[in-house]
């Protein structure tokens, strides 16, 4: 199952400030859209945000039983390159109790750094796959964090809770329990080159939620941060402009573009990000923040 929207966004110059939320039914817009400024800051102390290029699945990482009320001992996950640009996994630790580990002492026998290749394709992505296991050391509360250390700038270190929860059944663990979800913003990050041409630039993203089996998930909310940039209109896959969040039985996936409009603004301008906030059928909220580097 594949979502997909296109969205328009203008940089314009140093006249906005902050951050502008774009979503429905506000009260200052009789139109659907209601801005509510932010900083970027607050937005990443939030629960379910997730910023950069790699995007851990299942996040988080729950042990829970398998049919028949097995205890579970180990949990596949994968580590997904969902930007554009190559990821550079430069170590893998876990931290916490000791109940939680890997098969070696480092995932992939320890050869880092690990190169994940991007993929400028909106549905495209490599990525890597190893399990984490659990031992019976402390009680059913124990508690661990995975650290995925990377060399990009922008998310130097990605976090995931480990824990386990015995009152959760599982059908079939080794089948992505947690979440089928990998959101794809293409290009990730979003470069402008301020410098390349006189007047307007644009510049095409691509903007889509993938998902496996009946699991359906939809936009609710797009967000641009930094003093150039504004979120000015969200189009569907045939053009058509439309209001966030979507209906709950509005889902397509049918292939759409993104389009930045930019206009160099003097000095003004500044790297900014857009904020990508998606729901699933489950009711579970999610935010990805994809970095917008002006040069």
């Amino acid at each position: 199952m594949r979502t997909f929207m296109y969205l328009i966004i203008v940089v314009l110059g140093a006249t906005l400030i902050g951050c502008y939320g774009y979503e429905t039914g506000g009260p200052d817009d009789p139109e659907g859209r209601a801005w509510d400024p932010l900083s970027i800051e607050e937005i990443q102390e939030l629960p379910d945000v997730h910023l950069g290029r790699l995007w851990v699945s299942p996040n988080p990482i729950v042990f829970g039983v398998g049919p028949g009320g097995y205890t579970i001992r180990d949990f596949p996950i994968e580590i997904a390159n969902i930007g554009s640009e190559e990821a550079v996994i430069d170590d893998i630790t876990m931290a916490g109790d000791p109940d939680f580990g890997f098969y070696d002492e480092k995932p992939h026998d320890g050869h880092y750094p690990k190169h994940i290749g991007g993929d400028p394709e909106c549905n495209g992505h490599a990525g890597m796959g190893f399990p984490i296991v659990y031992a019976e050391v402390t009680e059913d509360d124990a508690t661990a964090t995975m650290v995925v250390h990377t060399s990009d700038p922008t998310s130097p270190t990605v976090k995931v809770p480990v824990y386990r929860n015995p009152e959760l059944v599982y059908e079939d663990h080794y089948m992505d329990p947690v979440e089928n979800l990998k959101p794809m913003v293409k290009p990730n990050p979003i470069r402008i080159d301020r410098h390349k041409v006189k007047g307007e630039q644009r510049i095409e993203v691509c903007l889509a939620l993938l998902g496996w089996g009946d699991r359906l998930f939809r936009f609710t909310k797009i967000e641009a941060f930094g003093a150039s940039v504004a979120v000015a209109e969200l189009l569907d896959y045939q053009g058509n402009p439309v209001t966030l969040p979507l209906p709950p039985d509005v889902w397509t996936a049918d292939p759409n573009r993104a389009v930045i409009s930019y206009k160099p603004q003097m000095d003004a301008d500044e790297d900014g990000a857009l904020v990508v906030h998606f729901e699933e059928d489950s009711g579970r909220q999610q935010a990805l923040v994809v970095p917008i580097v002006i040069r």
